[in-house]
């Protein structure tokens, strides 16, 4: 708080507050103070994403899909935003603009690790569609670019049924929504 009062027309502080409030699960909090930051630096994309984690975690898919929307527009080559996108897309039903979000995202991911979240996430947006062929296939792609020797078999034992959105930060830990059944993955 202090450091607002010093620096209120800076978003750093807001930003670190924001962080703060999401990790004590004042989601509210976090998004009031997400979107001060908003005011101050209004074309920060990494900022849109951190909003649209919390507009998930609220279940206000719509606002975040708003949200990613805006990150991958500031920065295209930002892929957390398009695959964040999707997951807000599948929230509301929307299969076909998910995978296709999926796949903006695949294109731009450099790390395999970055690459086999969005697979798997691709995989079930296929699954929720009974396109059973793709979902197997993606899902192999993923195993075989983690350098898993799974069988096709068990493939499906291994998925989690509800993908979830990951930020990786240098600063902040990943965050996690937690599925229906109450874990986070």
């Amino acid at each position: 708080q202090k450091a607002i009062e010093l620096n209120a027309d800076l978003a750093a502080p807001w930003l670190r507050l924001a962080e703060i409030y999401g990790r004590q699960g004042r989601n509210k909090d976090a998004l009031k103070t997400y979107q001060r930051a908003l005011l101050v630096e209004p074309k920060n994309h990494q900022t849109w994403n951190e909003l649209g984690l919390i507009f998930m975690k609220v279940k206000s898919f719509g606002e975040a899909e708003q949200a990613f929307s805006k990150a991958s527009e500031l920065d295209r080559s930002f892929g957390w935003a398009a695959s964040n996108l999707a997951l807000a897309y599948a929230n509301q039903g929307k299969y076909q603009e998910a995978i296709a979000a999926c796949h903006r995202s695949l294109e731009v991911f450099t790390e395999d690790n970055d690459k086999v979240i969005a697979l798997d996430r691709l995989a079930n947006f296929y699954r929720a569609i009974n396109d059973y062929d793709k979902a197997m296939q993606t899902f192999q792609m993923a195993d075989k670019l983690n350098g898993c020797a799974v069988p096709a078999q068990q493939e499906s034992a291994s998925v989690s049924p509800s993908p979830e959105p990951v930020q990786p930060s240098e600063s902040a830990p990943d965050i996690r929504i937690p599925s229906e059944s109450g874990q986070a993955s």
